[in-house]
């Protein structure tokens, strides 16, 4: 027992380091993070210098998809979603099932396997995990909206093919497919885990508004993560849509009413670290559970696999997102690009896959090396590739001068914080009169120094100042919305008059996103 314990503790440090050295390296590489971990993982298994890891469907569902989920809920800007709700739903829930018919009938044809085996790779593969696309995103800059929209995508779409999954795989263990039952299970548990979720993201926010000790916060925010989905699951209804909702309402109402600004800094600090963590194993454990012999003994199978997914998605994106942008006018022909190319797969497909029963019969192997294949091919082929495809679309705000505007514009908010700092260190009679005078002459000739520079690339370049205008007046209307909100719960605002108050903000906000 205790010998077991050691070797587990010895495997885990030794992730670790991989984890650490990979994450130093990809500094110095233009290699994504998630990538170099997989082929770490991938160079780790071909010369096993310790046992090979069991990854198992629990593992990645119970333990690392909570912490995962949870975070990027928690950082789901609630109006934002509300902008982009249109597409996000439409893709998550209406392409996830198109894509599933579109996969399955091809493979079906294509590769020979029995429909309903087909059907249930294909709800399994629809599963987005655009983990690697948003990290490039992030660093190169790319519209904010557009990084929502592919975000709020992979958190909804999880939760439909999850559903759509365990849907197909019990008809497939019955030999026979009922539709208004199905559809009558897709909602119930589509549902109930949106009630569930919204239920237990209204409690905690209560309970934090009432603690102000982000010791037991963060402590509450993890049963959060976790009790969610494990009750969830056992009374049969979505545990990732419920752990969504729960993170999108402790994140825009439970840190409005009831965190501190210290609460909320260490709060984001506990779930970025946690994120990592479960993100870096995932990938390094994916590299690692490659069988090689399998992959190779099913190549036809994987090459029927990857196009097909590939043409799902186009006909999903390019079908659903023509209209949706014609109405719109919100997904243009090079953010459909970018939706396409960046639909990678990831721990959600492989999880399902791990979890095929033995009612899948001698099918069961050949769909893990499918969904093995595909998984990769996302990851090295397009995930390495997603930030080449912005360039030559010209969605990245990394543009030499926008770059020195970004940089100007970061070094000017500092320095004024700073500045801010010293005055009140002088007020407070912490600094002598002549060290403040020093400082205080040496912060405004930096202050003036970089304002000048921003000025310059202004006249330079208009959509900068036109870019900030609109960020700014889009910040200016949510806090009116926020301070509205605020008027309500405190019963100094009528229902009515909010209604009427908010309906004016959001029109403003409308008219601001159509340029009107």
């Amino acid at each position: 027992m205790a010998e077991s314990i050691v070797a587990t503790e010895r495997t885990l440090i030794v992730l670790l380091i991989v984890i650490s050295t990979v994450a130093i390296a990809v500094r110095r590489i233009r290699l994504p993070y998630t990538v170099a971990l997989v082929l770490s993982g991938l160079a780790i298994a071909i010369f096993q210098p310790f046992p090979r890891f069991a990854l198992t469907s629990d593992v990645i569902l119970s333990i690392f998809i909570p912490p995962i989920v949870f975070n990027a809920a928690f950082h789901l800007d609630l109006d934002e979603l509300r902008d982009n709700v249109g597409p996000i739903l439409v893709l998550a829930v209406v392409g996830v099932v198109i894509s599933t018919l579109i996969i399955g009938g091809i493979i079906s044809l294509g590769a020979g396997l029995p429909l309903t085996i087909a059907l249930t790779f294909a709800a399994l593969i629809s599963a987005t995990d655009p983990v690697a696309v948003i990290a490039v995103f992030r660093e190169l800059g790319v519209p904010r909206r557009l990084s929502h929209i592919v975000e709020g995508e992979s958190l909804f779409n999880d939760g439909t093919s999850i559903v759509l999954f365990e849907i197909l795989l019990i008809s497939l263990v019955l030999g026979r497919f009922d539709f208004l039952p199905s559809l009558s299970s897709f909602f119930f548990v589509t549902v109930g885990g949106m009630v569930l979720g919204t239920g237990v993201g209204f409690v905690i926010s209560q309970l934090l508004r009432r603690i102000d000790d982000y010791l037991v916060e963060i402590t509450l925010t993890s049963i959060t993560a976790y009790g969610t989905y494990i009750v969830a699951e056992e009374i049969g209804i979505s545990g990732v849509i419920a752990v969504v909702l729960a993170g999108v309402i402790i994140g825009n109402y439970g840190a409005r009413i009831g965190m501190s600004p210290t609460t909320r800094i260490v709060l984001v600090h506990f779930w970025e670290y946690a994120t990592f963590i479960a993100d870096s194993f995932i990938f390094l454990l994916i590299g690692l559970a490659v069988d090689v012999p399998l992959l190779m003994k099913n190549l036809p199978l994987i090459a029927w696999a990857i196009g097909a997914v590939l043409v799902g998605r186009a006909a999903v994106i390019y079908g659903l997102g023509t209209p949706l942008n014609h109405f719109t006018g919100r997904l243009s022909a090079q953010w459909r690009h970018v939706l396409f190319w960046g639909g990678l797969r990831g721990a959600i497909a492989l999880a399902l896959a791990l979890a095929l029963p033995a009612a899948v019969g001698n099918w069961r192997n050949p769909l893990r090396a499918m969904t093995f294949g595909v998984v990769l091919f996302t990851l090295l082929v397009q995930g390495t590739t997603i930030q080449w495809l912005l360039g030559r679309l010209g969605l990245s705000s990394q543009l030499p001068r926008r770059k020195e505007y970004e940089l100007a514009r970061a070094r000017l908010y500092a320095t004024q914080a700073a500045w801010r700092r010293i005055r009140q260190l002088s007020q407070d009679g912490v600094l002598s009169p002549s060290v403040w005078n020093e400082l205080n002459a040496e912060y405004h000739m930096t202050e003036e120094q970089l304002s000048n520079e921003i000025h310059t690339l202004y006249e330079e370049r208009e959509e900068l100042r036109r870019e900030e205008m609109l960020a700014a007046r889009s910040d200016a209307l949510r806090a009116e919305r926020i301070a509205l909100q605020d008027l309500l719960r405190q019963g100094l605002l009528s229902e009515g008059t909010y209604r009427e108050l908010v309906g004016e903000v959001d029109r403003r906000r409308e008219a601001l996103r159509d340029g009107t």
